[in-house]
């Protein structure tokens, strides 16, 4: 099979990355409309597969649900409406990315969290990581005050944080966006950014799509690097972003903690 000799090809390679999360908004994961962007699931799939052989662990930390609901409900901005999108669209998320998995032959699990699951989740999740790819997503159909915040505060950035930080105990935290990176006021990529360089960044709104925007993943990006994380911000468009991530390849933006 084609693509069992393209990962088998890249099994020997050497990635700085041994435990990963990546983020993913709904920006990303959607286009031109329809729900799920299969393409990109596929790009992605392939790339966290290819990790998998060579033994670095992946969690996906993955928006959609929403979106993928609107196919069946008409979401006009009613907290309950969004509840119900993603109760209908959490299993069309789910089946895709097993499917997209499925392709490299490789098993893809599903956990849905909300905050107070964290610490608990962080055995179940240790061990699931050993048999496949692990996928994640805030349980907003039963967690109104979750889906709350979420719209208010930022999409899955701080989810994906906090997982790096407490149930994956992962090394490398990728957040996926749709630019280059964080930019500075002149609109040029910033490749490594401090927390006392944040003055000097070009923040921009939420997506039309996403409840997130730059400012929420560099917030939440931050509070993963001060405790160790290696942060990285880039675009979810740029060819194998996530092996060259895990290869430790200048990519994006670099968040420094203090």
């Amino acid at each position: 099979m084609e693509t069992l000799r393209y990962i088998d090809n890249q099994e020997q390679e050497s990635f700085v990355a041994r435990r990963m999360v990546v983020k993913i908004g709904s920006s990303s994961i959607t286009r031109d409309g329809s729900p799920l962007n299969l393409d990109f699931m596929d790009s992605v799939a392939r790339q966290a597969s290819t990790l998998f052989y060579a033994g670095t662990e992946v969690v996906i930390v993955s928006s959609g649900s929403v979106e993928s609901g609107r196919q069946v409900v008409s979401v006009n901005g009613d907290m309950i409406d969004k509840q119900v999108a993603a109760m209908y669209g959490q299993g069309e998320l789910t089946y895709r990315w097993k499917e997209a998995f499925a392709k490299y032959q490789v098993d893809a699990a599903e956990l849905l969290l909300t905050k107070r699951d964290l610490k608990k989740s962080t055995g179940p999740l240790l061990r699931a990581m050993q048999y496949g790819v692990v996928i994640i997503n805030e349980n907003d159909a039963v967690n109104n005050e979750e889906l709350k915040k979420l719209v208010l505060l930022g999409d899955n950035d701080k989810l994906a944080s906090r997982v790096a930080r407490v149930s994956a105990r992962a090394d490398t935290l990728l957040l996926l966006t749709d630019t280059d990176g964080v930019l500075d006021s002149s609109g040029n990529t910033i490749h490594t950014l401090g927390e006392n360089e944040k003055e000097n960044v070009l923040f921009f709104g939420k997506s039309n799509v996403g409840t997130g925007g730059m400012e929420s993943k560099v917030k939440a990006g931050f509070k993963a690097a001060r405790e160790g994380v290696r942060t990285i911000i880039a675009s979810a468009y740029e060819q194998d972003v996530i092996l060259k991530a895990a290869r430790g390849e200048q990519i994006g933006t670099r968040l420094q903690g203090n």
